[in-house]
């Protein structure tokens, strides 16, 4: 929805920056009114397509994808730190009540060669405390828990980035 059209429209590109933002609901009504007293923004689209259920699997399904082909995952248990952290609000929009949850989840999305409940439940046991200030309660050294950790930030920063990408493909679309 573009909310304004003056001046910027007729700026060249390169002298403007695109910028993606997540804002909560509660903050959302008080940001458009401050974007509204900047005459050099302008807001060109907003999306409820971004927080959409196919969208998120999209870019769930492309972010499994990228840390598949880059190795990320070393173990099978690994998947489980994802659950644990996407509970956690890692990124908004998932919630899986049982790793059977999960695992079924992953399935709809045409994955395989998935770890199996018992494997998750492990996973979940060895992890105490919120992300990211996660203890280990398998006590891995500082190499394996770095390891571990960055399984999460691999995930979110590749999710972002998906969702960007496909963000941009739906604001295009837009009439």
């Amino acid at each position: 929805m573009i909310v304004s059209e003056h001046h910027l429209n007729t700026l060249p590109l390169h002298l403007m920056k695109e910028v993606v933002l997540q804002i909560d609901d509660s903050a959302y009504k008080k940001f458009l009114e401050f974007i509204q007293l900047c005459p050099s923004v302008e807001l060109v689209s907003t999306s409820e397509l971004v927080d959409s259920k196919d969208l998120l699997d999209k870019c769930f399904s492309a972010t499994i994808s990228e840390l598949r082909q880059d190795k990320v995952f070393r173990t099978r248990g690994d998947y489980g730190y994802i659950m644990l952290a996407l509970n956690e609000n890692a990124v908004k929009g998932f919630f899986f009540y049982s790793p059977h949850d999960y695992i079924s989840y992953l399935k709809e999305l045409g994955f395989d060669q998935l770890p199996g409940l018992s494997t998750l439940y492990d996973t979940l046991n060895k992890v105490s405390g919120r992300y990211p200030d996660w203890e280990y309660l398998d006590h891995p050294d500082n190499k394996e828990k770095l390891r571990r950790n960055n399984i999460i930030i691999r995930f979110v920063s590749a999710f972002n980035r998906a969702k960007r990408k496909l963000s941009e493909g739906f604001s295009e679309n837009q009439p």
